[in-house]
């Protein structure tokens, strides 16, 4: 799926009009994003040839951190999207999906601990490298995240903030080396397929910046730190791997070395579906704090249509994210997901009937506000009442069996 999308987007930068889901105005801006798409396919190639799920899931939390922040950049500049477009249908599914893999591997027990043995390690030097640059990496990419409008002004070519928060998708990645170094994760297998990943994107980067014939702003601070930002990503890889190679005695895990066999510890599927619910409630919650109008217009009175369709206000959004994190913390045990989904599935039932008892007795109005606490309205009702049914499902089903998972 991702060969099509890494293809048109670097052979063919300068036609997106014709086949994304929006025109981009510059063609560097379709390698920009595009570059994730060529470093995914070969990270697959590699990891199919590799045939190590230990080396395989390491690069894996990679692609769903990126996953994660391409589908927010397009949820945040949604009113920019042409929403029938075919890439339109085919891209967000395929980006939705994903992200769900993260917690079913960990329910199923597949997301397996790198072991504590005598396998060979990257170097201290790099460790230490790869920690700081990993922090510093989020650090930038947060601050562009949340300050795109004026990240787009200084760019070296005309870019919207779509592109751009698309863009720190990347290296928004790196962190996670920084934080496998600090649990004490020096492995090989752990950093190999994220350095390869890591210099593929520079790769390409790089011969976008050095090859397209338009306007850059080469003068500019940041179009200055762009170029040694991608060199960097190159840098950094064939430097590591370099000393990797010029080592001797490293056990190969095709010559020897043990090799982790991950046997699954499997959950209910009840334990599944809470923790569905759990994430699901939990981006909710978060979304509805956004301050976008786009994506959450004001209602009145302090309160937002979340997602332009559910009434909440401020104590509402906090209870969508207890809802999430309490729904999260359950899956662990089967246990605790039936007296989860008990619990949970009747209050959000009450919480129906009482919303919409209230409604019936004011002559349902569009937006109502519950004992002067929580605003609802008939999209939260609908959510209330579905989510509430199948929580209690969950609740009701949940066999003693499972053993306990995460």
């Amino acid at each position: 799926m991702i060969v099509p999308l890494a293809t048109l987007l670097v052979l063919f930068p300068r036609h997106t009009a014709v086949y994304w889901m929006w025109a981009m105005r510059d063609p560097h801006s379709a390698i920009l994003v595009g570059t994730v798409y060529v470093g995914a396919t070969i990270y697959y190639l590699l990891a199919l040839r590799s045939d190590d799920w230990l080396e395989t899931q390491a690069g894996l939390e990679g692609i769903f951190t990126v996953s994660a922040v391409l589908l927010l950049a397009v949820v945040l500049h949604w009113d920019a999207i042409r929403p029938w477009h075919l890439m339109t249908l085919v891209w967000m599914p395929a980006y939705y999906v994903p992200l769900f893999f993260v917690p079913y591997l960990r329910l199923e027990g597949g997301w397996a601990r790198f072991p504590r043995s005598d396998q060979a390690q990257i170097p201290r030097a790099a460790a230490v490298w790869l920690t700081v640059r990993g922090f510093l990496y989020a650090a930038l990419a947060a601050a562009g995240f949340v300050f795109a409008g004026a990240l787009t002004r200084a760019w070296p070519w005309a870019i919207d903030p779509v592109e751009a928060r698309m863009f720190l998708g990347q290296p928004a990645t790196f962190i996670l080396s920084g934080l496998a170094v600090l649990r004490g994760n020096l492995l090989w297998r752990r950093h190999r397929l994220p350095l390869l990943y890591l210099g593929s994107l520079g790769v390409v980067q790089l011969a976008g910046l050095l090859v397209l014939r338009t306007p850059y702003r080469w003068a500019s601070l940041l179009g200055v730190l762009l170029l040694l930002m991608v060199s960097e990503w190159i840098i950094t890889p064939l430097v590591i791997l370099g000393r990797k190679r010029g080592g001797t005695g490293e056990p190969s895990t095709r010559e020897g070395a043990s090799v982790l066999r991950v046997v699954p510890s499997r959950a209910s599927a009840a334990q599944y579906g809470v923790m569905i619910l759990g994430v699901a409630y939990l981006a909710i919650g978060l979304v509805g704090f956004l301050p976008i109008a786009s994506i959450n217009p004001p209602s009145g009175g302090g309160a937002t249509y979340l997602l332009r369709h559910i009434a909440v206000n401020g104590l509402h959004n906090i209870v969508h994210i207890i809802i999430g994190i309490t729904g999260l913390a359950a899956a662990r045990r089967a246990e605790l997901t039936r007296a989860w989904g008990r619990t949970m599935g009747a209050a959000l039932l009450v919480l129906f009937v009482a919303g919409l008892a209230q409604a019936a007795l004011v002559g349902f109005p569009r937006d109502q506000s519950l004992l002067g606490l929580v605003v609802l309205n008939s999209a939260g009702h609908v959510l209330h009442l579905a989510t509430g049914v199948v929580a209690l499902i969950f609740g009701l089903t949940t066999g003693l069996a499972a053993r306990a998972v995460l």
